[in-house]
């Protein structure tokens, strides 16, 4: 018999016990019918989200936005971009950390939805997050 049947441990009492893991209700009782049916909660391998965003669909869109750019003055062109980014600094990778926390906090389902979340969490980044990132 499993642990959370022996101790009377359901969804309700779950997310009662543990407010702060930001758990649902659907999300208990999936892992509960996960380990009805296998006996483990433990993932198969590969079977999480992808790593990489680098999907057929991101490539195409981002070989189209560079296709539309290159008529523009100044545009320089990817086979001339430096391998590592001057322009990119701590600051930089401190502020893309904060955003991409706000932004993968739940699947996202598609590349309208991704930049939207992106376009919302950059504009409520607070200054105070901006200044900390400086001032580290």
């Amino acid at each position: 018999m499993y642990i959370h049947l022996s101790k009377g441990y359901n969804d309700s009492r779950l997310l009662a016990e543990f407010p702060d893991k930001e758990w649902t209700k659907r999300s208990i009782n999936r892992l509960f019918q996960k380990l009805r049916e296998t006996g483990t909660v433990d993932r198969r391998v590969d079977s999480g989200r992808p790593r990489s965003a680098r999907t057929e669909e991101n490539i195409d869109f981002v070989d189209d936005l560079i296709v539309s750019q290159e008529d523009k003055p100044g545009f320089i062109s990817p086979n001339l971009w430096p391998p590592n980014s001057s322009d990119l600094n701590p600051v930089d990778y401190r502020i893309w950390g904060l955003m991409q926390e706000s932004v993968y906090k739940t699947a996202v389902s598609d590349v309208s939805q991704l930049k939207q979340r992106l376009i919302d969490t950059w504009s409520s980044l607070s200054q105070d997050a901006i200044d900390d990132a400086i001032d580290q």
